[in-house]
């Protein structure tokens, strides 16, 4: 599955409408239950093909997560199958997002 195009579309464009259904995904809407002023955001997770995605206060895809172990009641995402290939390495994921125009973000545990 190509995924790459997904990033930047709309939460009701064809692709990712698309994308719903072949999933039989639900979009939770998360808003901002204290009155804290952050920006309601909208999340679909979908355990069996490894992958969550993030929309913003605009309904824009704007994150992407791919799991590439299985954890909790996620499967890994099937990169020999996807646009993204089987990456080892934080110098790899740069390369690749520079090479694609895409931001990538270091998280911290």
């Amino acid at each position: 599955m190509d995924v790459i195009p997904l990033i930047g579309s709309h939460l009701k464009s064809a692709v990712i409408i698309e994308f719903l259904e072949y999933w039989e995904a639900e979009v939770v809407y998360d808003f901002d239950r204290l009155n804290e002023n952050t920006p309601d955001h909208y999340r679909v997770t979908v355990h069996s093909a490894g992958m969550e995605l993030l929309f913003d206060s605009n309904q824009i895809l704007e994150t992407l997560f791919l799991r590439v172990l299985a954890t909790g009641n996620y499967v890994p995402f099937d990169t020999a199958s996807s646009d993204i290939p089987g990456l080892s390495s934080i110098d790899e994921v740069r390369r690749f997002a520079a090479l694609n125009k895409l931001t990538s973000t270091e998280g911290s545990a």
